[in-house]
């Protein structure tokens, strides 16, 4: 069976439930399938983290994300927040 591992960012407001509801999309999706399933890691970047880091992310946030094997991200854009900073994600193809 392949598993696909996928980082969730869901950022600020509605990507909170945004994300979510897109990672239980896929996990009924692979319980219809055997042959395939995902493992998913969550970060939880954005206005909140921003509030008690003073920071986005960490440094190394970028490189976390690209060392994932696969670099699939599923990320609700957290460029705008109310604290007026923001991330613009690089692009995570091969």
């Amino acid at each position: 069976m392949k598993t696909y591992r996928i980082a969730t960012v869901p950022g600020d407001g509605i990507g909170k439930e945004v994300v979510p509801a897109g990672r239980r999309v896929l996990e009924v999706l692979a319980g219809s399938e055997s042959s395939f399933t995902f493992e998913f890691e969550n970060f939880d970047w954005g206005g909140d983290y921003f509030r008690q880091h003073g920071e986005m992310m960490p440094e190394s946030g970028l490189n976390a994300l690209k060392c994932l094997p696969a670099r699939r991200v599923l990320l609700h854009s957290n460029s705008k927040t109310s604290t007026g900073v923001g991330i613009i994600f690089a692009n995570m193809g091969r």
